[in-house]
């Protein structure tokens, strides 16, 4: 047997005894399972499942009459609770109640229980936010999904708690949790609590659900669930586990996920952290949420701000999983990020990454330079040599663009022949000095177009510095300055620069 064969050997038996152990935990599956099956609308449904088991809806008349209820005479009935709250908000809280009171038994450490049900309330708020926004309608579903998601961590702790314990170290020394569960415990949560859900016969849907909330924004294919649905999860998903540190990954994709689909709920993407938190607080489901750390923050957009191709990649994969589930395909042409011909920002997305770069840039006191760039004697390309000729030469300029700036600086194509970039953070002599440098490698260079024809690349810049910006300032309007300076460079001969750098705010 090779070492290879005897170390999967290993995983599997390491498996089946963690599938094992964890099934002989002292649990009871009833009361979750029973609350599952109600249709969020029933409440009729709901009130006989909780009066079913008098310990779970004893939480719930708790709950219902905590410090954070506006009730204003105490409830001593289920049906009172019930009718109170709505059957919508009453079975949320009777699934975080039951998966409390699930986990009551297990021997371990209240504090980190405590950590756990706070993480999976924080999680459960967070899907719901981004439901909202991605589905609309799906809300309770999205709060049940994304309240499961660590449904096994509790019983991996109370299984084996010194293995447990290596979780969070693993992870600050750049292994990903669910890659040392497997490690340990030959299983990952995920796929431990979709068994576990399967075999109390939950919904395939939901234990789907659960079981690829890590994979959300790989693919959707073979999920059964609807691609915003499934993202909505995957969002919360994101968010640490305990005192997991995130990985770039993570940022990068919670930075595309609040650029596609939250800017209109939340401001900034550490601003879903923040609303969740909030929401999960204002529940009474749990204790109070600790309001994570500012390296948790500066972790989960560091992504952000570091490789906005990478970012426009990314929301357009997102674009791309909701469009395939709906089949709407010429949505996705007409809304992606990216253009499609040079693989650049399109308006849209200088629209939308642009701003949320200009807002940084004015938090942080940063100086910003927007350059309108437009090729001069294009058509003749296109007449005398051909539409491909001209794609070829539009693809050339792209990467020329792109290799003369910054990772943090933002390239766009915004129609026709027109390019667009954002300068972030240079004074204004470095702006200068780049975009001479820019126009000097472009302007006049012989780039092969078509079976061994050559086309002259000739650019007409118009360059605008701006070493503050005020709130106010939009990308709208620096565009649009900009081009005006560009087609006064047109008007003058072509082929040449005007830059002009406005005085500092007062």
């Amino acid at each position: 047997m090779t070492d290879a064969s005897a170390q999967g050997g290993a995983i599997v038996d390491k498996r089946q005894q963690t599938v094992s152990a964890v099934q002989r935990l002292p649990i009871e599956p009833g009361p979750l399972a029973e609350v599952l099956a109600c249709d969020p609308a029933d409440a009729d449904a709901l009130i006989a499942a909780l009066e079913r088991s008098p310990a779970l809806a004893a939480r719930v008349i708790g709950v219902a009459n905590s410090a954070g209820s506006r009730a204003i005479h105490r409830m001593e009935t289920v049906t009172q609770c019930v009718r109170y709250m709505g059957p919508r908000e009453a079975r949320s809280v009777a699934l975080a109640m039951a998966l409390r009171q699930m986990s009551q038994g297990l021997k371990i450490d209240a504090g980190l229980l405590e950590k756990l049900r706070g993480s999976a309330v924080l999680k459960a708020s967070a899907s719901r936010l981004a439901a909202e926004a991605i589905v609309p309608g799906r809300e309770d579903a999205a709060f049940t999904a994304g309240l499961l998601q660590d449904l096994a961590l509790p019983m991996l702790a109370a299984h084996a708690p010194d293995a447990f314990a290596k979780l969070g170290a693993a992870s600050s020394h750049g292994t990903a949790w669910v890659e040392k569960e497997r490690e340990l415990f030959g299983i990952d949560h995920a796929e431990l609590a979709a068994h576990l859900l399967e075999s109390w016969g939950v919904s395939k849907p939901l234990v789907t659900a659960v079981r690829d909330h890590h994979r959300a924004f790989e693919s959707d294919a073979g999920t059964d669930q609807p691609a915003g649905l499934n993202l909505a999860g995957g969002i919360a998903a994101l968010l640490p586990h305990l005192d997991e540190k995130p990985t770039k990954k993570q940022g990068a994709w919670l930075a595309a996920a609040h650029t596609r689909f939250l800017t209109g709920l939340v401001p900034t993407p550490a601003g879903l952290l923040t609303e969740a938190r909030r929401r999960a607080n204002d529940s009474g489901l749990c204790k109070t949420i600790a309001q994570p750390g500012p390296d948790l923050m500066l972790q989960l957009v560091e992504a952000v701000t570091n490789d906005t191709f990478g970012l426009a990649a990314r929301v357009s994969h997102l674009d791309r999983q909701v469009c395939e589930h709906t089949g709407d395909f010429a949505e996705l042409q007409r809304d992606a990020m990216t253009d499609p011909l040079t693989g650049l920002l399109n308006r849209r997305g200088m629209d939308t990454i642009g701003q949320q770069a200009l807002t940084r840039a004015t938090e942080e006191h940063k100086p910003v330079t927007c350059v309108m760039i437009d090729l001069d004697d294009f058509k003749p390309v296109n007449d005398t040599l051909g539409h491909d000729a001209g794609d070829r030469l539009l693809k050339a300029t792209a990467e020329l663009l792109k290799t003369g700036v910054g990772p943090r600086d933002i390239v766009a194509r915004l129609g026709g022949d027109e390019f667009a970039l954002l300068l972030i953070g240079a004074d204004q002599g470095q702006a200068r000095a780049a975009v001479e440098r820019l126009h000097a490698s472009c302007n006049g260079r012989e780039l092969p177009v078509s079976n061994g024809q050559k086309a002259t690349l000739r650019m007409s810049i118009g360059g605008l510095h701006l070493p503050t910006l005020s709130k106010t300032m939009s990308a709208e309007k620096i565009l649009d300055a900009a081009d005006q300076l560009m087609y006064h460079c047109k008007r003058n001969g072509k082929a040449g620069i005007i830059y002009k750098a406005l005085p500092a705010a007062a």
